[in-house]
């Protein structure tokens, strides 16, 4: 029986980086990232000089990340973690098994991928890992992945520093995949030798890395005055925000141009040519900036679920509370037979409670879910479309009647599971 390409990277033994195929990726994308992205590097070590072997780090602003840590470590290569997804298409997979990709499941359990990572420690390969190990969804940082620090410390090597500003203005996920030019800076330096980090504890190293990578690009931004280029830069951000600050009301926020408003309430604000936000108006509630309103709506839904699952408060106003329950009408898609193209293979009914997320199908191919969310930290968002999840096979749920509920059904899985494990 022929296996499919999911069993394929599943058995995947990951290969020494190509410098052929390393250095064609730097040529082919050097150009964009100079001239697209005013890409700088500042360089507070000099890779030429690096002869021991080392883990590089990265905090992961934007999709782009790995071309610029890519063109930032030359002339070394490394074998970096790599969302399996991309692995399914046929040019970057092949490219990225050249340049020493380890296929990688994001926010589960994949012992495939860490065995790939420590085959490639014990060669005396360099290695890397971008610690969030998601792209951030709100240009702020998103915290470390589980059991990365404890990685970092088992794995014992000195740590090289990559961090990026910028990136995530530079290619914000609510646009789509447009490019707006501002700037980019990664600045690349030794973060820790071998002998230092191996007197810090696994806490310590914790600590270490999150006030390494912490970064929240709307603050940067306004600090160093960057101007990003073109207009409309609300354009598609209630994708994101959909909640409003002073009336409560969710999914009313309208945004083009320049503006983001509720209509509901009158409540809005501009958004400046550094990202920056400005009330429209003197009694109008607006958010120090576009992450920390983000944050507001994780804080609303933080609240709601512990209200819920105490069962206090006022049981009778449902602004209070989140519903037990929410159901959504979503199309499911999955890889085809050849693994290279994800195609519709039905519709159902997708499910959200403070267990598990479910699926049922009612047409086409007979798909039935129920995973726990105690073992689901995040899942991938797709602003205005849906959500993706890695659980034995890729899915991806296109909402049908309400593709803006995405943003929020990601945030409560993301809070639920904080909740969940702060109660534990």
């Amino acid at each position: 029986m022929k296996q499919t390409l999911e069993r394929k990277l599943d058995k995947y033994i990951v290969k020494k980086p190509k410098k052929w195929a390393h250095w064609l990726l730097i040529f082919i994308v050097f150009w964009r990232l100079k001239r697209k992205h005013n890409l700088k590097i500042d360089y507070q070590l000099d890779m030429r000089k690096e002869k021991e072997q080392f883990l590089l780090l990265s905090n992961h602003p934007s999709r782009l990340d790995p071309f610029y840590t890519c063109r930032a470590i030359q002339p070394k290569m490394l074998n970096m973690f790599a969302n399996r997804y991309f692995f399914h298409w046929c040019i970057p997979g092949y490219l990225l098994k050249q340049v020493g990709g380890i296929p990688t499941k994001l926010y589960q359990a994949d012992v495939g991928a860490l065995k790939n990572f420590y085959r490639s420690v014990e060669k005396g390969r360099n290695v890397g890992i971008m610690i969030e190990g998601i792209n951030s969804v709100n240009g702020e940082y998103m915290g470390m992945a589980q059991g990365t620090a404890k990685l970092v410390k088992k794995i014992g090597l000195p740590i090289i520093s990559h961090r990026i500003d910028g990136a995530f203005l530079t290619n914000a996920k609510w646009r789509k995949g447009e490019i707006r030019k501002g700037k980019v800076v990664l600045t690349a330096r030794k973060l820790i030798s071998k002998e230092d980090l191996a007197k810090l504890s696994v806490e310590e190293v914790e600590d270490l890395l999150n006030k390494e990578f912490y970064f929240d690009d709307f603050k940067w931004s306004k600090e160093n005055n960057i101007e990003w280029k073109g207009g409309d830069l609300a354009t598609n951000i209630n994708y994101a925000l959909y909640f409003c600050p002073k009336c409560k009301s969710e999914f009313e926020i309208v945004s083009h141009d320049n503006k983001i408003y509720c209509p509901k309430c009158g409540n809005g604000a501009s958004i400046n040519k550094d990202y920056s936000i400005s009330p429209l108006n003197e009694d109008d509630i607006i958010p120090e900036s576009i992450s920390k309103w983000y944050n507001l709506q994780r804080e609303d839904v933080f609240i709601k679920l512990k209200l819920m699952n105490e069962e206090v408060g006022n049981k009778g106003n449902e602004d209070c509370k989140i519903s037990h329950q929410l159901i959504e009408s979503v199309q499911l898609f999955m890889w085809n037979k050849s693994g290279r193209k994800e195609v519709c293979v039905g519709e159902g009914t997708l499910t959200l409670d403070k267990d598990y997320l479910s699926y049922i199908s009612e047409k086409g191919h007979e798909v039935s879910l129920q995973i726990p969310l105690k073992n689901v930290p995040a899942v991938p968002l797709n602003y205005n479309e849906g959500i993706e999840i890695f659980h034995g096979e890729h899915y991806l749920f296109k909402f049908k009647d309400n593709p803006l509920h995405s943003t929020k059904w990601a945030i409560i899985i993301e809070q639920n599971f904080k909740l969940i494990h702060a109660t534990a």
